[in-house]
């Protein structure tokens, strides 16, 4: 097989697996500000898990945290999470406790 075949059958399969994974992933319900409401199931230095309802998201902290994460959220904080959606997760740009206060103060 040629180096240009191989090529395009590598495109071709990581096209798809972008597209299977995009299509095959819950939607999470948006409150009326458009916002995630939820409850951190695990934390990571420019992360967290938020479960809402059923299913787990998975958030990328780093803009709002910074790799302080796990030093302002904890496991079983409730959270209003605002992010975009990403190939892979959700890039929060502001995380607010039940109150209104950043989570992350900076």
């Amino acid at each position: 097989m040629s180096a240009q075949r191989v090529g395009a059958v590598v495109a071709v399969a990581v096209v798809s697996l972008l597209v299977l994974t995009g299509c095959s992933r819950p939607q999470f319900p948006r409150n009326e500000d458009g916002a995630f409401e939820g409850t951190v199931t695990s934390v990571r230095e420019d992360g967290l898990d938020l479960r809402i309802g059923d299913a787990t998201m998975r958030v990328d902290t780093w803009a709002v945290c910074g790799d302080d994460t796990a030093r302002h959220i904890s496991v079983g904080d409730e959270l209003v999470v605002f992010a975009d959606r990403e190939t892979f997760d959700y890039d929060a740009w502001r995380i607010l406790t039940p109150d209104g206060d950043p989570a992350c103060p900076r």
